[in-house]
């Protein structure tokens, strides 16, 4: 089963990915074949919910396709940007699908799903294959050490989120405190 802190880990690896901070790394058109006209207004995060639940994916399906992505950044040696990631990230889980599921749907369900016409989901499958020499195996080590790390990442992402919650809740309380004194001061000279 897909987590909500797995997708919230992946998210957060993609914006460092893409440095959306960094003007350097802002969306150029036309940088790759992956390339949008203009950044999408889904998140990275509410875009991988949407697919997941419609391409029905697993786990490990999911990994693998983190693993291909991996793979085409290190072959093709290019920073991605915001208005390529939503369509790398399709591309690539409809390549995982595809090599760990006995059962897919067509190239048509995939585009529609994705928001990319048919003509362009299969060139950009074909090329993103091409890039990583179509290879789509992976052994049980490579899978285990990105599984564990990025499952690691998530639970480390949480804790902090909890930790700063209590921070936050922990100065809220102080703050009231301070004002409850400061009230019962007033009232009693």
């Amino acid at each position: 089963m897909i987590t909500e802190a797995l997708l919230f880990a992946i998210d957060d690896v993609f914006a460092k990915l893409t440095q959306k901070g960094d003007p350097c790394f802002w969306p150029q058109k036309g940088t790759s074949i992956f390339a949008s006209e203009l950044v999408p207004l889904i998140s990275v995060e509410s875009f991988l919910k949407r697919i997941c639940k419609s391409f029905e994916m697993t786990e490990g399906v999911l990994i693998s396709s983190l693993i291909y992505i991996d793979r085409y950044l290190r072959a093709t040696k290019v920073y991605i940007s915001l208005n390529e990631i939503h369509r790398l990230i399709g591309i690539a889980c409809v390549v995982s699908i595809k090599h760990h599921e006995d059962h897919t749907h067509t190239n048509r369900f995939y585009a529609k799903n994705i928001g990319l016409p048919l003509k362009e989901l299969n060139m950009m499958e074909g090329y993103f294959l091409d890039q990583i020499g179509f290879c789509t195996y992976t052994s049980d080590k490579e899978y285990e050490n990105y599984s564990t790390a990025i499952n690691c990442y998530s639970h480390h992402i949480i804790s902090t989120k909890i930790a700063t919650c209590f921070t936050i809740v922990y100065i809220i309380i102080i703050i009231w405190q301070k004002s409850v004194l400061a009230s019962v001061g007033q009232a009693f000279p």
